[in-house]
């Protein structure tokens, strides 16, 4: 099933004949074609009626409202999209307008149950919660899982997402990109798809720069194999752009989310890295993905970032983060460069960041404002529980969110260092054999300058006039 991120996802077939009750389904937004399918409708209803909670966010909340299920039900979607309130007034009980000044608004929650969560851009009506897009959307997975696992396992999952959002341009006017000609070239944005990674940190990048009218998204693959993620799902060659390292084209933009250790000590994926590096006009690693730029020799000496859990594991590769030595002033999800060439980004959310700045590098503040505002509807974003950033989270939370990543960081310290290592070897023997070559060119000057001298002196001796 190919998505708006550019990247395809394998589909279980199987899924609309489940016999059991789900905890949850997410709707999110199809295309009209797919919203005047009878049996994809049919579908969703059958799923719906039998979950336990069920979430929709964006043009989704419209593909749930022609079900019929939300007929007696309020609704609410992104704040700015005044066509999707329009075409919800006739099949939903009501379309409620985002109180967004004010941040002690409770979600509108009709089910009687208590509820004290803070969740303005969020409406919960029954067992339906319905959103906007990207941080609406996160919200409203947090609100359920609260409803289903309980605060402290819903405040875990957002100290690890570092749900932390900035508004990158809040006052900037927007400006819709232009269409380009024919014969200008796309933004070649490649993303690394390592089998395991964990695709919500490339998911938000590649969401932004979709965006654009323009851009070509490719999918770098070891093999032309499908990608098992981590946590899921599975993303599906037959439906993606990919090609492998050695057929990969220069790109514009490269990407790299969490991946798996061994992905850092990889000999080929180092190469590429460092090789795509010196014709990109952007670099991004997200969450331990920064750790892969690292191996590449590009954060030597730069500020950046990661997850929190893994920052200590900057030095190895030579970064260092921009407020280790001020503990009071918060640091900023993304870092970039003063070249404004790698911007590194904490996980999930802070793809989205990274992109919105790269866009603005490229295509100027208006634009990057324009996606942020009128495409991801990111405006307003509203974390539940306030622990986004690890300084604002509680010791019990930490190490909550310390324990599944800790007996992996060994491996990652570990193959940092050992491909950095092998990366300060390749400089050190290309740096060897450029100074060879000098040498070797320097002699043969010398030589050709001494045998030129001998020559005209020669001449001179024995012409006519000397004698």
């Amino acid at each position: 099933m190919p998505c708006q991120s550019g990247l395809g996802l394998a589909i279980d077939t199987n899924v609309m004949e489940f016999r059991q009750q789900l905890d949850v389904v997410v709707i999110v937004g199809h295309d009209e074609e797919q919203n005047e399918n009878e049996n994809a409708i049919e579908a969703i209803k059958k799923l719906s009626m039998k979950a336990k909670q069920v979430i929709a966010v964006g043009d989704g909340v419209l593909t749930l409202a022609k079900t019929g299920l939300l007929s007696n039900h309020r609704v609410r979607c992104a704040p700015s999209n005044t066509l999707l309130h329009k075409q919800l007034q006739p099949l939903v009980g009501e379309v409620v307008s985002c109180n967004l000044d004010n941040k002690n608004v409770k979600s509108d929650n009709v089910s009687g149950s208590d509820n004290n969560l803070d969740a303005p851009t969020v409406c919960e009506s029954g067992k339906f919660v319905t959103a906007g897009p990207c941080t609406g959307a996160m919200e409203a997975a947090f609100l359920v899982l609260a409803r289903l696992r309980g605060t402290f396992v819903a405040s875990l999952a957002e100290l690890s997402a570092e749900y932390a959002p900035t508004v990158r341009f809040p006052d900037t006017a927007p400006t819709k990109p232009d269409r380009p000609s024919q014969q200008q070239p796309p933004l070649k944005v490649g993303v690394l798809l390592p089998q395991l990674l964990f695709l919500p940190d490339a998911i938000g990048s590649l969401s932004v720069f979709k965006a654009l009218p323009n851009c070509q998204v490719i999918g770098i693959v070891l093999e032309q194999e499908d990608i098992s993620c981590a946590m899921g799902p599975t993303v599906a060659a037959s439906v993606t752009n990919t090609c492998t390292l050695k057929d990969c084209p220069q790109l514009d933009v490269f990407l790299v989310g969490f991946t798996m250790p061994w992905v850092l000590s990889h000999s080929a994926i180092v190469e590429f890295v460092r090789n795509q590096a010196k014709g990109c006009k952007a670099m991004i690693g997200v969450c331990a993905g920064a750790l892969l730029l690292g191996s590449a020799g590009l954060l030597e000496g730069k500020k950046a970032t990661t997850n929190f859990q893994m920052k200590s594991l900057l030095p190895v590769v030579g970064a260092s983060t921009p407020n280790e030595t001020n503990d009071e002033k918060e640091e900023d999800l993304v870092v970039m460069d003063d070249d404004k060439f790698i911007y590194t980004a904490g996980p999930i959310i802070g793809a989205y960041e990274a992109a919105i700045l790269v866009v603005a590098k490229l295509y100027g503040d208006g634009v990057a404002a324009y996606i942020e505002q009128s495409v991801l509807y990111y405006q307003h974003p509203h974390p539940l529980f306030n622990v986004g950033r690890a300084n604002n989270a509680t010791w019990g939370l930490l190490l909550a969110a310390k324990m599944p990543i800790s007996p992996i960081t060994p491996a990652f310290w570990f193959c940092a260092r050992k491909r950095l290592a092998e990366t300060h070897r390749h400089r050190a023997a290309k740096s060897g054999a450029n100074s060879k070559a000098t040498n070797n060119m320097t002699q043969i000057a010398v030589g050709a300058g001494i045998l030129s001298a001998a020559l005209v002196a020669h001449k001179s001796f024995t012409s006519p006039t000397m004698r």
